[in-house]
């Protein structure tokens, strides 16, 4: 599919993959007994443009067939996956999905090999809106490796807005689909210059409301307001369903949107204001819509991925930065300036090792650990003490390989019992580095990543759990449309049922789901459950220079 010559940077595509068949694998194969019981499915992973900090991908799994009788291939009739997918027109770049081919018996599926594609590839190779192709792929049958090869057919179909008559006519359902789509992603951007203003004068009267899917202001195009005070997402957000990560906003910004069903909650935002202080109460709404969090929040101008900072991998750099600010002067939070220059000073640290060869060699994303920065030359440094450091598991009673493994609530009962003195942890978890303040009266949590605030945000933050601060869940039994809220703690404890609802829950749900299926490796539990609790001090060199 060419693009035209007056083509945006972006072209949004709905793209459809249909699983044809599977060649080379047959009940030969192997000397297994009970045949009726060998099954085999396909399943689909949207990964998306590359590189990703969030590792949440769609999944699609085709229908279970039998392998028996001798058959000489798999055959699907009915099966077909879903996306709505950018693809740049300038730079290029990739957009992969994944292909596991699944065997074993029911309930006890596991991965038998795995095939990758570039859909970015095909659609600039190709003419046709419709492409069959044959992707090879080497199959695991009992330890014995079987060449086979996966036939599938991708089909591309433009996502017009409402004003874009080219290409033929579209039926009623499709149109209005589409145009929800275009005015979502026109309200977006008018949504994000009220919050600029917003972040950069905090005498506005903008109200902005973050929750999971993005930024909702008092902007009538997709939302309305009641008489009692509360904000209603369109109903063009119900039409499309889709999964995760990026900002600007991009496919997987969009397709968050589309996921969740439609809700209230409260628009209300009161401002408290010391100069370059302005915290703000805001209700957040988790990603997977099961609860809110009423806390404040405080903004900096911009974040660790802005032109400004361009530090994209920069967050270990910053905790050691952050830590040591608040290790230096324990008696107050950042400012939004002081807040802006630790992100460009950490950024700027970074791209010096960056340089070095050294470092990247040993590390080629140039995504370096928190070791390698702690010994590295960089100045001010703080220092991590073992002794007072956790290392847990988020739900590790789930999963039978980390039973017996020390618990995220294990970690987090040590913490709240310990009240002598303010604490700064330094939290790593799932491939991203935050801090976490601890004192008597709040905890705080410290991002350089909008993003993991909410899809969309490109300004770093700090939550402030208090007094003030209340976290809701939806009853059970209830549905996800109508299912009303009722609260579960306050204060300080939000902080942990933060970090649980809204950080890690769709990670533990869909490992869950996983291991229901087809069984999850040790590898990959330990990578996305694992969260480390880094108890800092400041090192006895920057505290003679501060």
């Amino acid at each position: 599919m060419k693009w035209p010559p007056t083509s945006p940077s972006k072209r949004s595509l709905h793209v459809k993959v249909k699983p044809l068949k599977l060649e080379g694998i047959t009940s030969r194969n192997d000397g297994e007994e009970e045949e009726e019981n060998k099954i085999v499915a396909v399943e689909m992973v949207w990964k998306g443009p590359k590189p990703k900090l969030v590792s949440l991908h769609k999944r699609n799994r085709s229908s279970e067939k039998n392998l028996g009788n001798g058959k000489p291939n798999i055959q699907w009739e009915n099966d077909e996956f879903d996306n709505v997918c950018d693809f740049s027109v300038v730079s290029g770049g990739s957009w992969e999905v994944l292909f596991n081919v699944l065997r074993g018996k029911k309930r006890k599926l596991v991965v038998a090999g795995k095939v990758s594609l570039d859909l970015a590839r095909l659609v600039s190779e190709t003419e046709c809106s419709e492409i069959e192709r044959r992707l090879p792929v080497t199959l695991n049958v009992n330890g014995v490796a079987v060449e086979a090869a996966l036939f599938i057919l991708v089909s591309f179909a433009e996502v017009r807005g409402p004003t874009d008559t080219a290409g033929g006519a579209q039926s009623s359902a499709e149109s209005n689909k589409e145009d929800g789509f275009f005015r979502i992603v026109k309200s977006l951007t008018r949504r994000r210059e009220k919050k600029d203003k917003l972040m950069n004068s905090c005498d506005s009267d903008e109200s902005v409301v973050f929750d999971s899917d993005g930024l909702h202001g008092n902007d009538s195009t997709t939302t309305s307001e009641s008489n009692s005070g509360e904000l209603s997402s369109g109903p063009e957000l119900e039409s499309f369903r889709s999964s995760e990560t990026r900002s600007e906003p991009t496919q997987n910004t969009m397709a968050r949107l589309f996921s969740w069903k439609k809700r209230r909650i409260s628009s209300k935002s009161l401002k408290k204001q010391t100069g370059e202080n302005c915290w703000e109460e805001k209700n957040l709404v988790s990603r997977n819509g099961l609860a809110r969090l009423k806390a404040e929040v405080f903004f900096a101008s911009f974040d660790q991925r802005s032109e400004r900072a361009a530090g994209e991998s920069a967050c270990t750099a910053l905790v050691a930065v952050i830590a040591h600010r608040l290790h230096s002067n324990r008696a107050s939070m950042p400012t939004r300036l002081e807040f802006d220059s630790l992100i460009t000073q950490g950024s700027s640290q970074w791209r010096k090792l960056c340089s070095d060869v050294a470092y990247t060699d040993a590390f080629p994303d140039k995504h370096f650990d928190l070791e390698t920065i702690l010994e590295s030359d960089l100045n001010p440094i703080v220092t991590v003490s073992q002794d007072k450091s956790f290392t847990g598991f988020f739900s590790p009673e789930k999963f039978e390989c980390l039973k017996g493994a020390m618990s995220f609530d294990e970690i987090w009962n040590e913490i709240s019992n310990d009240h002598d003195q303010p604490r700064v942890y330094i939290i790593s978890w799932n491939d991203h580095f935050f801090v976490l303040k601890a004192e008597s009266e709040a905890y705080y949590i410290i991002d350089t990543l909008g993003e993991r605030l909410a899809e969309g945000c490109k300004q770093a933050y700090m939550l402030k759990f208090d007094d003030s601060s209340s976290m809701y869940v939806k009853k059970v039994g209830k549905g996800e449309e109508d299912g009303e809220m009722e609260m579960i703690c306050s204060g300080k404890e939000c902080c942990r049922e933060y970090i649980k609802r809204f950080l890690a829950a769709i990670t533990v749900e869909e490992l869950e789901e996983e291991e229901r299926n087809c069984g999850v490796s040790a590898f990959s539990l330990h990578r996305k459950l694992q969260i480390d609790f880094h108890y800092t001090s400041p090192s006895s060199s920057s505290m003679a220079m501060s």
